[in-house]
């Protein structure tokens, strides 16, 4: 009689979890209740991320720096190309000097000192210069692209970081609802066994049951604190950062959500068409590195005033201004230069080959992940179905052997497993259902140019 009324009251207890199994999936945030440290900052759509990313992501701030040295380098480049005029002003001056024409020694005289002015205009057309500033412009571009490529994998990154937070915070919610069904059951289990109605043996093990659970409550609290900080590091921030409740994990799917826009094929990826712009840049370089052996014409013109006396060799007269201006046209060929040209064209054609390396990885990477993408898409998909199916069939069990336990003919053993397993293909069912998402977003964007 005793058992029998105690199968009927722990059924009736237990019917709360299975209850609270069945309601949807918990939004984002409702872990919040759970002895977890709050976030200083939430985050309510995917638009808002990539705001906060922008603004604080190092990674991104270093390759924008990487942009503007290569801007940089396009002036220096140019500067090559144009006119140098430089003026200078000086004086002569000739502690002991012997006039022409005279026995006579001057010694510091104040007529040796002669002021001057200087004004040189020089322009220098070589071919190896106008190939470095295409290179220089082309280097521009490989960085831009390099920019887009960044921001592109920094924005999957996030996505990515996003829907872990999400798997962390249903799984946490799992988890704190089956910890409190299994803390009821225990409670009613005390008080069975102090009037004695169950063996020390059946409370024993829903003693376990809620060990276990506590354990697994632990670890999910645990996890959502490594989520939400590893959302803060992909925002670039030193804080953990949370998801708001209204949080849409579903506009990661389409374009206007994802911000996100869709190409024909990979090879319109922003990271292949850097890879693209960085070996051109490097074969320019190569061409201006043996274009160096060429000849320079240098056209120079140089303007001279000098205020001196009369007769400079005599000394004799009143001072009066002396002006000279001339032109010169040559043709430079450097015949020996200490090697410096030919280590800067082994080290130009070393980095053209290293950048046609790093384009082969960046072709192989691409068209991996894509394929990864659309097989990880059908095996989620394929572990969500089946999830779904475990779920309804541990659900029918645990209802099974409520059922047996109100006629007699269940133990305790058999609850406590049924909730148990209850409570797991729950949590694999959220966890798969994260997955699927994921696995949907990443596809979306292999094919597909986010900024």
């Amino acid at each position: 009689m005793c058992r029998a009324a105690f199968c009927i009251a722990l059924a009736l207890c237990i019917a709360a979890a299975p209850a609270r199994a069945q309601q949807p999936t918990p939004p984002p945030g409702a872990a919040d209740s759970v002895n977890v440290e709050p976030a200083a900052r939430k985050v309510a759509t995917f638009a808002q991320a990539k705001q906060l990313l922008v603004s604080h992501q190092p990674s991104l701030k270093q390759q924008l720096a990487a942009l503007r040295r290569a801007e940089a380098q396009v002036e220096q480049a140019f500067s090559g190309l144009m006119p140098r005029f430089e003026v200078g002003l000086g004086a002569d001056y000739a502690f002991v000097r012997r006039p022409v024409l005279s026995a006579e020694t001057l010694v510091l005289d104040g007529r040796s000192f002669v002021p001057n002015a200087t004004a040189a205009l020089s322009i220098t057309f070589s071919l190896a210069r106008l190939t470095l500033l295409d290179a220089a412009q082309q280097l521009v571009a490989a960085e831009s692209r390099g920019l887009a490529a960044q921001r592109h994998q920094l924005i999957g990154a996030l996505a990515g970081a996003l829907l872990g937070l999400l798997g962390a915070e249903r799984v946490a919610a799992r988890n704190v609802a089956g910890y409190a069904a299994a803390e009821e059951r225990m409670r009613l289990t005390q008080r069975l066994l102090e009037v004695g109605r169950i063996t020390a043996v059946d409370a024993l093990r829903f003693t376990q049951d809620l060990s276990e659970a506590q354990s697994e409550r632990v670890s999910a609290v645990e996890a959502l604190s490594q989520a939400r900080e590893a959302l803060g590091s992909a925002l670039g921030l030193p804080e953990a950062v949370a998801l708001d409740e209204n949080f849409d994990a579903l506009a990661l799917l389409s374009a206007a959500g994802s911000g996100c826009r869709p190409i024909a094929s990979l090879t319109a990826r922003p990271d292949r068409l850097a890879a693209a712009e960085r070996v051109a840049q490097a074969q320019t370089s190569v061409r201006a590195a043996r274009q160096a052996y060429l000849p320079e014409l240098r056209l120079t013109s140089l303007y001279s005033a000098r205020l001196s006396p009369g007769f400079e060799t005599a000394f004799l007269g009143s001072r009066e201004l002396v002006h000279d201006w001339g032109a010169r046209a040559n043709l430079v060929w450097t015949a020996f230069d200490g090697g410096a040209r030919a280590a800067e064209l082994l080290r130009s054609e070393a980095e053209l080959v290293r950048q046609r390396a790093l384009e082969q990885q960046v072709v192989i990477d691409t068209e991996l992940e894509q394929r990864r993408a659309q097989r990880l898409l059908s095996v989620s998909q394929a572990n969500l179905a089946a999830a779904e199916a475990s779920v309804d069939a541990a659900r029918k069990i645990d209802g099974l052997s409520r059922k047996a336990l109100e006629l007699g003919t269940a133990s305790a053993l058999e609850v406590v497993d049924a909730a148990r397993r209850v409570r797991g293909v729950e949590i694999t069912l959220a966890l798969r259902e994260v997955e699927a998402l994921s696995a949907q977003v990443r596809a979306h964007m292999a094919l597909a140019i986010c900024e």
